[in-house]
């Protein structure tokens, strides 16, 4: 576990502790090195079974004969591939939403009319990975939507608000400053998965450019939006400006609830510029609060 602050890096809950980053070559060092019969693999969230999954498919695990517990490769690739997972409800008598599999552009569309917008247009196969973060990209038609140059403007970042994950909400915002962007950030806690929302600027003449980008989150869950299907989770479904320029933010909490909160396109653009932004480093987050302190106090 690469998570100091976790219970499972705690001396008295385990015999052995390392401290190093989770990926493939560092695990089958520990591994050999300590020998176990068993690793459990939903401690460790979704890179856990990404882990344990890559193992597990290389053969490394059976090689080693180390079993894996809580749940089987089988499973989890059931329940992460799309196709295998519709077929199993449907076997069981679950109903699904239609859907099907297509490869290409040409086949999308013609599903898509087949099945009536709206659609979600999903990976067949998804497993937490290392990620990417955010990427922008332009296309010529939107019914013929080849992406050919396409670029990350917003990654991901460990030990912030989305070091698990994070991806682009509703569309911009376009104002004489930039382009206002709401996007989720996830990040793995002692709760499990805490989604957020933050918000980030780019410039009116290169969407790709982050002017700005304020550190922490913009809208977490409080109160009642803790309770339902999937705790401490809110992410967006749109936002509306209206003439007046106040802004409707769409949002979820804990799957179970719809909300709305009220801003305004000036006061967005406020937060976002006059918000400092994630220093990163403990030593860069104090002094940006004593710059703040000292500011206050007209210093």
């Amino acid at each position: 576990n690469s998570n100091p602050a976790t219970i499972m890096t705690d001396s008295a809950m385990a015999d052995k502790i390392y401290i190093e980053p989770l990926t493939l070559p560092v695990l089958r060092r520990i591994i050999k090195k300590e020998k176990p019969d068993s690793i459990l693999s939903t401690l460790g969230g979704q890179t856990g079974l990404t882990l344990s999954m890559q193992l597990a498919k290389e053969g490394f695990l059976a090689a080693n004969n180390v079993r894996l517990l809580g749940a089987r490769p089988e499973t989890i690739e059931r329940a992460e591939d799309r196709q295998l997972f519709k077929e199993t409800m449907l076997k069981i008598g679950q109903p699904c939403i239609p859907s099907d599999i297509v490869t290409t552009v040409e086949d999308a569309v013609v599903l898509a009319e087949k099945l009536q917008y709206p659609v979600i247009v999903r990976p067949a196969f998804t497993l937490g990975g290392s990620g990417g973060g955010i990427g922008w990209a332009l296309v010529d038609d939107m019914e013929n939507a080849v992406i050919g140059d396409e670029k990350i403007i917003n990654t991901r970042r460990y030990h912030t608000i989305k070091e698990t994950k994070n991806g682009e909400g509703p569309h911009p915002i376009k104002t004489p400053q930039g382009w206002l962007h709401l996007a989720h950030g996830v990040r793995t806690c002692a709760w499990g998965l805490r989604y957020v929302l933050y918000m980030y600027m780019t410039a009116l003449d290169d969407p790709s450019r982050v002017t700005a980008e304020p550190g922490g989150y913009f809208l977490a869950p409080q109160g009642d939006e803790f309770i339902g299907d999937v705790g401490n989770v809110v992410f967006s479904n749109g936002w509306i400006v209206e003439p007046d320029g106040r802004v409707l933010i769409y949002y979820a909490s804990s799957d179970t609830r719809m909300h709305v909160a009220e801003s305004s396109v000036e006061r967005l653009v406020d937060y976002c510029l006059n918000t400092p932004a994630d220093g990163l480093t403990t030593g860069a987050s104090v002094r940006t609060i004593v710059e703040m302190i000292d500011k206050n106090r007209g210093k």
